[in-house]
């Protein structure tokens, strides 16, 4: 049977695919076009007219540069709601444009009153496009499952890792070497203290590279550490649905949305939204390889959906 271009089939579900907004790609090209004009103009004004109180030029610039940060924060905000990219088509597309779903700026956010996901016919799964390959490769178990919990993830970079172990490995030293030649106990201590703390940063850095956390075969706590998910309470997922605190998502009822964040790869950070008539829960997650994800994923397309499960001792 062929596959269609929006939908692939696993274990007798659908889960459909169409191109999803990314945000933070648009706003880092934003962001360098116009520090970079406003610049090259305040150049051309303090060279040309000095700068000068009664020139209109300059003041003009210099309050673009002060009101940038506000009009950044709102193409941001504005970025990370959006669900679709422009001009997508197909029915999937159409479906969610007609539901007008946003995604939450915060962790959480409200549900929808008016929710037509039946009668549209949306599958219960949407990611972007471009994930199709990645999540070809997961299995949906046939049977029952056992309710499991779900932490989402804070992802690091190996850039932001390696700068950041550079910079907290420096000043450690400096703390050891100060803390060596005070001669009071108080300094000696304070001293300790702050090489302690920034050594210990280094290893959650190193921790929290997807490559490392996203395993459940480490530690636990290590594990949760690194994922930036200690104080967080996790999702639980059984056969069909999931459950955050009295919020509770149905497959047959509600939708998961999945797509991928700015420019980052899909096997280093990936972003799903649980949303429907309960609410929105926006989760995390490092990379299609990441194991918590899967559990998201396998539970959540179980062809059969067992309520019956959704008091669990997890909850």
């Amino acid at each position: 049977m062929a596959r269609s271009s929006e939908s692939q089939r696993m274990s007798g579900e659908t889960i459909g695919f169409t191109a999803l907004h990314r945000p933070g790609r648009g706003e880092l090209l934003l962001v360098a076009v116009i520090w970079i004009a406003v610049a090259i103009g305040l150049a051309v004004a303090s060279e040309n007219f000095g700068l000068l109180p009664d020139t209109w030029l300059g003041p003009m610039l210099m309050g673009l540069l002060l009101l940038f940060p506000f009009g950044l924060i709102s193409v941001m905000v504005t970025s990370a709601r959006r669900v679709l990219r422009r001009k997508t088509k197909g029915d999937v597309a159409e479906g969610l444009r007609s539901m007008r779903i946003h995604w939450p700026v915060r962790r959480s956010g409200s549900g929808y009153g008016r929710w037509a996901k039946s009668e549209l016919g949306l599958p219960r799964t949407i990611a972007d496009s471009s994930l199709e390959a990645g999540l070809d490769d997961i299995p949906v178990p046939a049977g029952l499952i056992e309710p499991e919990r779900v932490r989402s993830s804070r992802p690091g970079t190996i850039v932001g890792c390696l700068l950041g172990g550079l910079f907290a490995v420096y000043f450690a030293s400096m703390a050891i070497v100060v803390a060596l030649r005070t001669p009071g106990t108080t300094g000696k201590m304070v001293g300790w203290a702050v090489a302690v703390w920034l050594l210990c940063s280094v290893v959650i850095g190193v921790l929290r590279l997807p490559i490392v956390h996203r395993s459940r075969r480490l530690p636990a706590f290590l594990r949760w550490l690194g994922r930036g998910a200690v104080l967080y309470r996790a999702v639980v997922v059984g056969p069909g649905w999931a459950k955050h605190g009295r919020r509770i998502w149905r497959s047959d009822r509600d939708l998961l949305l999945i797509r991928r964040r700015g420019y980052r790869l899909a096997s280093a950070e990936i972003e799903c939204m649980l949303v429907g008539v309960n609410g929105r829960r926006r989760l995390t997650f490092s990379g299609v390889g990441d194991d918590d994800f899967h559990l998201l994923l396998q539970g959540w397309n179980v062809a059969e959906v067992r309520m019956d499960l959704i008091d669990s001792d997890l909850g």
